[in-house]
């Protein structure tokens, strides 16, 4: 992962082997390049961890996780969603 970002939004990345994180097209002083949206987790329970704005490409790009370019992907629910305001 490079600064200022690594990814555009609407794309996502894998920095560990459980954790993606896929970057939301709101970009402001509060959120610099835009929300960071974190998935934690594999198979049938994950979480996530600040899920951004209602912007409907951010929630394809959080559901298309399940995209072969992972070493895995979200197989069944999202078990927690954490928001930090």
């Amino acid at each position: 992962m490079s600064w200022p970002d690594s990814i555009h939004a609407g794309e996502t990345e894998q920095p560990e082997p459980l954790v993606r994180r896929v970057l939301a097209p709101n970009p402001s002083p509060y959120t610099y390049t835009g929300t960071q949206t974190w998935i934690v987790g594999a198979g049938k329970d994950v979480a996530v961890i600040d899920p951004g704005p209602d912007d409907a490409a951010h929630i394809d790009a959080i559901s298309s996780i399940k995209s072969a370019k992972f070493s895995f992907f979200i197989s069944g629910r999202i078990s927690s969603i954490s928001i930090f305001r």
